[in-house]
């Protein structure tokens, strides 16, 4: 039977502090140990607007979870979550807690029970980036560059990611000739991120905005092993990262992922439509947002 964790995470928060916060701002403490599991938590308290509050607990990493989140003490409130499954990164627990709830002497406090997700004995991932790695007879043969900066990287895994990619190696191109290739529309570290995610390698947690970017330049190149990665932004839809997603479902025309985003705006409308960056959007895309959440079944 997996052993379970108990812990207790108390932030004070009182409306003096919040009046100095700005919205989309938030308040937490130290990562604490998921004690047996490797893992950390925390607790993170986000100003919605100068009215509301919403919290969201955060995990380093794929656990089991249940709890009560509690607030007060002007007007005391809780709710619970059961046994949710937790991905990595923060997951909301409770939301629309208005500001003047928590009072002078304000605080909010998550008691949760943790469950390890145990799945047996994971191997090491023999990955292409190894294979490149060990392959001493086979170097780079290919320069992308990006401005003063550039990424050696192989020709035939270009050609293996992305058709357009291997065009350039099948004709009597400049890229052929010179075995160079030039970005010009897409910041080097969204280039690297790409060349990096597809060899294989750790590129670590990456914030939405530069996913968004590396899935731009996947279907600008038609790179479909990162285009996939939309999920991620299925996964991760929250009323902060609301704008940038729908912005880039509508600039690509993702479908799937726009009805994702007007079943979010439906049930979050009132949450989102107080969000500077929300009101942001280009005027097409809130129409359209508002159009499609509007047919959507209540």
């Amino acid at each position: 039977m997996a052993e379970v964790v108990n812990d207790v995470i108390t932030l004070f928060v009182s409306e003096r502090a919040l009046d100095s916060m700005n919205p989309e701002q938030f308040i937490t403490v130290t990562e604490r140990p998921i004690e047996t599991t490797g893992l950390k938590w925390t607790l993170r308290v986000y100003l919605i607007d100068e009215y509301r509050l919403s919290v969201c607990l955060w995990v380093s990493g794929p656990v089991q979870a249940r709890g009560t989140v509690s607030w007060g003490c002007k007007t005391p409130g809780t709710n619970a979550f059961e046994s949710a499954r937790l991905s990595t990164g923060e997951t909301t627990i409770a939301e629309g807690i208005e500001t003047r709830a928590v009072g002078k002497d304000g605080f909010v406090k998550c008691e949760v029970e943790f469950t390890p997700i145990y799945t047996g004995v994971k191997l090491p991932t023999a990955n292409i980036d190894e294979f490149f790695k060990d392959a001493t007879h086979f170097d780079p043969d290919v320069d992308i560059a990006v401005g003063g900066d550039r990424l050696k990287v192989h020709r035939s895994m270009l050609s293996l990611m992305s058709p357009v990619f291997h065009s350039y190696f099948q004709h009597d191109t400049q890229e052929s000739q010179t075995g160079v290739i030039n970005i010009t529309d897409f910041e080097f570290k969204t280039v690297q991120n790409v060349i990096d995610y597809v060899y294989g390698r750790d590129i670590e947690e990456k914030p939405i905005v530069e996913i968004i970017d590396m899935l731009r330049f996947a279907d600008k190149y038609d790179i479909k092993t990162v285009t996939k990665l939309e999920y991620v932004l299925q996964s991760q839809l929250t009323w902060h990262t609301f704008s940038k997603v729908a912005q880039y479902a509508w600039d690509f025309n993702k479908q799937n992922l726009q009805t994702e985003c007007a079943q979010y705006f439906r049930k979050h409308s009132q949450q989102l439509t107080f969000s500077p960056e929300f009101l942001k959007l280009k005027p097409k895309v809130l129409k359209d947002i508002i159009c499609a959440a509007a047919l959507q079944p209540v």
